[in-house]
Formats: structure tokens, sequence, C-alpha cells
């Protein structure tokens, strides 16, 4: 009853708020059973098809795939399909877990469900397809944002001069820098450090190896952006490479420990 008196007023929060309470306390048995119950008492609180939006959207935010899946299906057997917001946190869930796959395969159901993407959606989709190296499908989605309508952001760039760089397509990626620029759109940190990284690759192949000057600079470029997690991967690099560390490469480090609060050390 409270339920279906939240999500019927759009009270969506609290509605999803409730329903993690009852998935986490374990009250009801298999969390199957929650959609039947709603259903049996949909009609008598008079209630809307956003109780079935607020429980897939709270499955796939668990990252309680099979039971969002299971949702879904059970859904369309009775007509209602779900927001595009309540997808996009399905699509959101499984790239977090390295699923980049299943992403694209619900992607297409929602295509044939006639679920309209948004820019949020479709950022995603290039992402999904930048992970598993089929960069022509992410340009293309990039394009159709483009022919939709859809002002294309910083992150739709920022991914997709991700996913070349990682491919060692340096020039494929400098090319989508200038595009950025072309459509009123600047570089961030995240931009650059993407670009840095694909010369570093480009410099390897090249038979050339990066020595201490190379990684005291990277490690010096992400403290001064207070990306420590990527410092502390340069940081692996080098002790994989087995170069000394100098004790610049200490200080910067020290001083991106204080900036960005991080105890991990």
């Amino acid at each position: 009853m409270i339920l279906h008196s939240l999500t019927k007023y759009r009270r969506l929060k609290s509605a999803e708020s409730i329903l993690r309470k009852i998935l986490v306390s374990g009250s009801i048995d298999l969390p199957s059973k929650l959609f039947e119950a709603i259903l049996f008492s949909y009609r008598l609180c008079d209630s809307s098809p956003r109780v079935y939006y607020s429980l897939f959207k709270t499955f796939a935010h668990m990252k309680k795939f099979r039971n969002a899946t299971n949702t879904f299906c059970q859904m369309k057997d009775y007509g209602f399909f779900p927001t595009v917001e309540s997808c996009n946190a399905y699509l959101s869930s499984l790239l977090r877990l390295h699923r980049a796959d299943i992403a694209l395969v619900f992607y297409r159901e929602m295509q044939r469900c006639r679920i309209s993407p948004n820019v949020y959606t479709l950022n995603m989709v290039i992402s999904a397809y930048c992970k598993l190296g089929k960069l022509e499908n992410a340009v293309e989605v990039l394009e159709k944002m483009e022919s939709m309508g859809f002002s294309t952001i910083i992150v739709s760039y920022n991914t997709l001069i991700a996913g070349h760089c990682d491919k060692g397509l340096l020039s494929s990626a400098l090319k989508f820098k200038n595009l950025m620029l072309k459509n009123g759109l600047y570089p961030n940190v995240v931009t650059f450090n993407s670009l840095i990284g694909g010369l570093c690759k480009s410099m390897i192949r090249s038979g050339y190896h990066p020595d201490e000057h190379t990684f005291k600079m990277l490690i010096s470029n992400f403290c001064n952006n207070r990306d420590f997690d990527g410092a502390v991967e340069v940081l692996k690099e080098m002790f994989e490479r087995s170069i000394a560390l100098h004790s610049s490469i200490l200080s910067d480090l020290c001083l991106g420990l204080y900036r960005c609060g991080n105890e991990k050390m």
C-alpha cells in the first residue's frame, strides 16, 4: 500500500528507499515475489506504472541483475515498459561490473521495446563499445546522437579519445580532440590524461622506453590534478620496470596524498 501511494504521487526516492530496506532485510523470501505482491495489489490501490519502474531501478542499483532482468520481462508481459532513467541505472551498473557485452544486449532490447534513449544512454553505449574495442560502432553512436538532435558533451569525446588511445590509435584520438574544439567543447584533465597515456604507449611501440623523468612528469601531472589513483598506477608501472624512485617523485606523491585527503598509504 505504501509503495503504491508513494509512486502514485511521484515520491520515487522514498519508494526506492523502502524497496532497498525490504530487500536488504530479507523480509521477503525471494525478491522475485515482490513483483507478484505489487501486481496483486496494483488495481486495489489504483496504482501507477511508476511502482514497477521503481522496482526495476532498485534492483539495478543494488546490482541484482537477474531480478532486474526478470522484472523487465514481467513488465513487458503486462504491457509496462521502464523509463529511460530506470534503464540507464541498469546500464550503468552493468558497466561498473565490466559487463559491456550484456549492456549492449540490453540496449538492443530497449530499441526493440521502443524505449527512447537520452544522451546519458548513448554515452554509456559509446563506453560499452569502446570497452569491447568496437570503436567504429562507438563512432556511429556519436554520429547518431548528432542526427537525433542531442548535443554531444565532453564525456562523449573523452570516452572515444580514451578508447582510441587504448588501441594505440593516437592520431584518431587527436582528431576527436580537434573535433571537440570545433564543436565548442574544451578538453579537460580526463582528455589530456588519455592523450598522455596514448603518447606513452606510442613511445613504447616505437622502441623507446620511458625513463625516470618520463614517469616523474606523469606522476606530477596526476598529482597536480588530484588524480591520486592515476599516480599510483604509474608508480606500479615504475616498480614493474625496476625504475628507482627519486626523492622528488616521493615529494609529488606525498603532496598528492595531502591534496586528495587520501589515506591509502
